[in-house]
């Protein structure tokens, strides 16, 4: 139900910016950060956040930039209904071709970028500090999930250091924030040989457990991306009529 609404859904208005935050927020929210079960034979363990791989990381990052965008366009709190959902002159639900007469009925699209909305904390500093968090678990997705195990005779191969290293720069692009400088923490500096190794056992255990440990903690990203989106959709999209009239009842003890 969900694939087909997406799929004859107009590109902007409120309930296709539900839909989409729909979609990232299960992404990340939908799954447990770590394992619940360690034993390798159960056939009945999810995909958890720890176990995401670089390039679904960067697919969360396209949809969390893309998400954004849809919010701060001007045409944002548009009611649009599905293409497959609009209803003729007799009230009969069509198909998308046939609604090609009512075009006129159907609301513009705007897609000017609310400035005053685009300059507040929540679209700001507050997706920028979300961003670096995916940008952070996105490059340390390289070295999961070895990385997790936190044993010291766990052996992460060379050419995730490697690839660890260069997604470091690809995501950051040189930046000295925070972010980017604890990863970096975790690499010895270069060798004569120029070859990236990750610093001993104990330093690294030092820095995720003692130093950064809310950084490093997938359940505090959810948590903080959970928050901000619940920010967003305050600011942009009109809380529903039947959710105003629910609370008013339970308000005044009607069950």
């Amino acid at each position: 139900m969900i694939r087909r609404l997406i799929m004859h859904q107009y590109g902007y208005g409120r309930l296709f910016i539900r839909t989409c935050i729909a979609n990232v927020v299960f992404r990340i929210c939908g799954v447990h950060a770590y394992k619940i079960s360690r034993d390798a034979e159960d056939d009945n363990q999810v995909e958890c956040l720890v176990d995401l791989s670089p390039a679904k990381w960067e697919k969360i990052i396209v949809r969390f930039e893309a998400l954004r965008k849809y919010m701060l366009r001007n045409d944002a709190t548009l009611i649009i209904l599905p293409s497959r959902l609009q209803l003729d002159n007799d009230g009969n639900k069509g198909s998308a071709g046939d609604c090609d007469d009512d075009e006129d009925e159907i609301p513009l699209e705007d897609d000017e970028i609310n400035e005053a909305l685009e300059s507040h904390n929540d679209f700001s500093e507050g997706y920028v500090e979300v961003m670096d968090f995916m940008k952070f678990h996105t490059c340390l997705s390289h070295l999961q999930p070895h990385f997790e195990v936190g044993e010291e005779t766990t052996v992460i191969p060379h050419e995730n250091i490697i690839a660890f290293e260069s997604a470091i720069e690809e995501q950051f692009h040189g930046e000295d924030c925070t972010h980017a400088r604890i990863l970096k923490n975790l690499l010895e500096e270069s060798n004569e040989e120029g070859v990236a190794q990750l610093k001993s056992f104990s330093e690294i255990e030092e820095l995720v457990d003692n130093q950064y440990p809310r950084t490093f903690n997938l359940e505090h990203f959810q948590h903080k991306f959970l928050l901000l989106i619940r920010r967003w959709s305050d600011l942009v999209l009109p809380v529903p009529k039947l959710s105003t009239i629910y609370c008013s009842t339970n308000a005044d003890g009607v069950d």
